[in-house]
């Protein structure tokens, strides 16, 4: 957190990074709370302690540090920052479309022998839609962004709209 700062206040950053670097000190100062309150379970004081709300904290910090490092590296205001963010946006849409495709056909396949999903594949599935997930987020953390054009926010509602809540429903279902 130290090191972003410090890049804040040499270089001018865009409005984003400082928005990113806000969001990454606000989670990481979540983190050090449930630390200290780890650390209060560890030592045999009372524990308060919710396992979820750790997973959560600590996911949380992750992605926006995850978030705060990718902005760091993009160029403000430049036609470069664009053409970084079109390929950044394939790239996601890319990785989204392919591992839920392979998803879709290993479900596709056992609906249509009528035969269970085996533990092992329930895993690989889940993994796959780890991936999904992931390339998701980025997409909607572009759809966020201030100067994303309207095109691409309406491209990725869309995206949504037909892939999560359409095909969500169907695959909950499975």
């Amino acid at each position: 957190m130290d090191l972003a700062g410090a890049l804040a206040n040499r270089q001018p950053m865009g409005a984003e990074f400082v928005e990113k670097l806000a969001a990454a000190k606000t989670a990481h100062a979540g983190v050090l709370q449930a630390r200290t309150d780890a650390g209060a379970c560890l030592g045999g004081r009372p524990c308060t302690l919710d396992p979820q709300n750790w997973i959560r904290t600590v996911t949380r910090f992750i992605d926006q540090a995850v978030l705060l490092q990718e902005s760091a590296f993009l160029p403000a205001d430049t036609t470069q920052r664009v053409a970084q963010l079109n390929l950044a946006l394939k790239r996601w849409v890319w990785m989204a479309s392919e591992y839920a495709g392979r998803e879709r056909g290993i479900l596709a396949w056992h609906v249509a022998m009528r035969r269970p999903l085996p533990l092992e594949l329930r895993e690989e599935l889940a993994a796959l839609r780890g991936v999904v997930e992931h390339a998701l987020h980025q997409l909607r953390e572009m759809r966020q962004m201030r100067r994303t054009d309207a095109r691409i926010v309406a491209a990725i509602d869309g995206l949504e709209r037909g892939f999560l809540n359409d095909y969500e429903i169907s695959r909950n279902e499975v």
